[in-house]
């Protein structure tokens, strides 16, 4: 019993359910600072498949909140470094990565998932997400806007039509709603957006974060998804695929 690294778990929620958490493979599409944190929640739990999409190289900027950053993977994958954390808590974990832009000319089975996170920020590529986990009958939660926010309490699992105050929600509702999208569960934050720091050398607009407000979101939506997964619902589907 004391060689089981998921026997805290257990004793929590039981064998049968560390058995489903086990058997079911998750794809996060983004591996910054909410999915990083999505990523290690998941792992922790026992999820033993795990598919990874982002297409980025680690920043010195990512730093002050990205999980898998250190000073000595600068410039190196996402995806790749992600893995090698992964690998290091639990090394029998399947992990398929992908250094891609998520576009609908991606080409991704998404019928080999049973359960989608959305931790990216291209409006385009979330759209084509849900599109994907509709055709397929895929769980999908999404994360919204994080960035310039400040306190991880108001944040929130909700439905997407029953959104408000964050910008990216609306965005993606009136899209969704012209395509006749329904059932999307999101982590979104009821806190007002700090205001931006506009950099006159590169003339644009930072949007600045902290690590709270992005890694409280990725666990949240961790929690949802394994949640979810416990219940018989999710269960029956992925019987039904196989």
């Amino acid at each position: 019993m004391q060689d089981n690294p998921l026997i805290r778990i257990q004793y929590l929620i039981g064998e049968e359910k560390v058995n489903k958490i086990k058997s079911s493979h998750i794809c996060v599409f983004g591996c910054g600072g909410v999915g990083s944190f999505v990523v290690e929640g998941l792992i922790r739990s026992g999820v033993k498949e795990i598919s990874l999409v982002d297409f980025d190289r680690i920043d010195i900027s990512n730093l002050n909140r990205q999980l898998m950053t250190t000073t000595n993977n600068i410039g190196l994958l996402k995806v790749d470094e992600l893995k090698k954390r992964i690998l290091s808590i639990h090394s029998d974990v399947i992990v398929h990565t992908y250094p891609i832009f998520f576009d609908p000319s991606s080409q991704l089975d998404f019928s080999s998932f049973d359960y989608v996170v959305d931790a990216i920020d291209s409006v385009q590529s979330k759209l084509e997400i849900m599109r994907q986990c509709e055709k397929y009958e895929v769980p999908l939660i999404m994360a919204l806007g994080t960035g310039r926010k400040f306190d991880p309490t108001q944040l929130c699992v909700s439905d997407l039509y029953h959104t408000s105050i964050c910008p990216l929600a609306k965005k993606i509702r009136i899209l969704a709603k012209k395509e006749g999208l329904r059932n999307i569960k999101v982590v979104y934050s009821k806190e007002e957006a700090q205001a931006g720091y506009f950099d006159e050398e590169l003339n644009k607009v930072i949007i600045g974060s902290m690590i709270f407000v992005p890694a409280s979101a990725g666990l949240l939506l961790a929690s949802t998804v394994i949640q979810d997964i416990c219940k018989d619902s999710v269960i029956i589907k992925k019987m039904l695929k196989g």
